[in-house]
């Protein structure tokens, strides 16, 4: 478990700025080494979510694309996909 997460002055930075979540693409906002998961912490604590292992983002247009993310029911699991449309 070795990748780059958010930082908790990052966290806090963006929810101070009112962002409505936060994304990666790596298994985790928080580096892969965390033992507190403090961004988790801090990010669900301000009722924003987090989207985690995005991948093949590079035709999502800087602006005007809607994201969707919505629940779905998985039985043991802790997360599920979502999709974009450009």
């Amino acid at each position: 478990m070795h990748f780059p997460g958010f930082s908790t002055d990052a966290a806090k930075l963006l929810i101070a700025r009112r962002v409505s979540g936060i994304g990666c693409d790596t298994l985790s906002v928080d580096y892969g080494a965390s033992e507190d998961f403090a961004v988790h912490h801090l990010i669900l604590g301000a009722g924003l979510y987090q989207l985690e292992n995005l991948a093949d983002l590079r035709e999502v247009p800087e602006a005007g694309a809607f994201l969707i993310v919505a629940p779905i029911k998985l039985e043991g699991g802790s997360g599920g996909r979502l999709g974009c449309l450009a």
